[in-house]
């Protein structure tokens, strides 16, 4: 699952969630519990059709620790149940974001989409882009709020990354949702980029910047890589040439005047601590468990990870929130920090 795309998804700078910390430490000490959930991640499906070699769902540890969990997917009509049971629960509608796997192989997500939609949440989701020219039309009339389309350099470099011709299906969906959104005069979904910073494109990542631009996107988030500490000298980057690279990307996305942003925010001094020294340097804090939680294909609640906090359809998500297990987890981490299986999580908020 690509946590950390969901993510690009959510228009935040840097300087806002800066001005928001102090105020979401302070929840930390109410006993375990947080107020609502702001995100709530629908995993829809485990399965996707490519095989990109940096994404998390083919690391080992990874594969491991979800293995418990893959089996039967919920089908379209419990996620419909699903999403009034988050009306019922909470006073604030959280954001509903669609993930995988690739979420539009899940048969069902474009009525799980409009059925959120007309209950009144924003829904968004993160594709790799080569089935959207199918549902180019649909996913306009719905009136999803955000797609985010995953490219990680031009046609050359994304598809030696993702495989050969992936570039032009992703193009061609962007494309004819832009037809579509002309044709109909909405202006919804936004459009949105996310790029994963790999060894194969970290030294143009201004090229990046570049081609959102050309392509007519709203937004461009980069990506950190999630590795473990074992990778540390095998990630490919060369950190100092990657610092320039992000400086000179940010330089030329204020010059186009389109919002750019680098997730985890990181500071300039956390970078190289990020790519070339043990996790545990990158301190023990992390926020996310009081702010979001997620459920996998087939009905488990998860705070983040693979720690669970309950199975939908056994109890109502408002139980499971702020419930036991989910308390008792988030203290642990007020109290002792993060674990040692945490590490980069792409849901760390550092």
């Amino acid at each position: 699952m690509n946590w950390r795309a969901a993510l690009a998804s959510v228009s935040i700078s840097a300087r806002s969630w800066a001005r928001y910390q102090g105020a979401l430490r302070a929840i930390q000490w109410l006993g375990g519990y947080s107020p609502f959930p702001l995100h709530l991640d629908l995993v829809l499906t485990w399965r996707c059709n490519l095989a990109c070699p940096m994404c998390n769902l083919r690391q080992e540890d990874h594969v491991r620790a979800f293995a418990p969990f893959r089996g039967r997917e919920l089908g379209t009509a419990d996620w419909c149940r699903l999403l009034e049971d988050v009306k019922r629960s909470f006073p604030l509608r959280p954001n509903i974001n669609l993930l995988g796997g690739e979420p539009t192989l899940c048969a069902g997500y474009l009525e799980i989409a409009a059925h959120a939609k007309r209950m009144g949440f924003r829904c968004t989701f993160v594709t790799n882009g080569t089935t959207l020219a199918r549902d180019a039309e649909r996913l306009v009339e719905i009136g999803v709020d955000v797609i985010t389309l995953s490219l990680d350099g031009d046609e050359a470099t994304h598809d030696r990354i993702r495989g050969a011709g992936v570039y032009r299906r992703a193009i061609e969906g962007l494309r004819r949702v832009q037809e579509a959104q002309r044709a109909s005069g909405l202006n919804r979904p936004r459009l949105f980029m996310a790029t994963a910073i790999s060894g194969a494109n970290y030294a143009r990542l201004s090229a990046q910047v570049e081609l959102a631009h050309a392509l007519g996107l709203e937004a461009l988030t980069f990506l950190h890589l999630q590795f473990p500490d074992s990778d540390l000298s095998t990630h490919g980057i060369d950190v100092p040439r990657l610092l320039e690279e992000m400086a000179r990307a940010q330089e030329r996305a204020r010059a186009l005047g389109l919002p750019t942003h680098f997730y985890p925010y990181l500071k300039a001094e956390q970078v190289p601590i990020y790519y070339l020294e043990p996790a545990d340097r990158l301190g023990r804090n992390c926020l996310s468990p009081w702010l979001r939680m997620s459920i996998l294909p087939e009905g488990t609640v998860v705070a983040c990870e693979n720690h669970v906090i309950g199975v939908w359809e056994r109890e109502p998500l408002r139980a499971i929130w702020n419930g036991p297990r989910m308390r008792a987890f988030r203290q642990r981490l007020a109290r002792e920090g993060t674990m040692p299986s945490c590490g980069r999580c792409c849901r760390r908020l550092f």
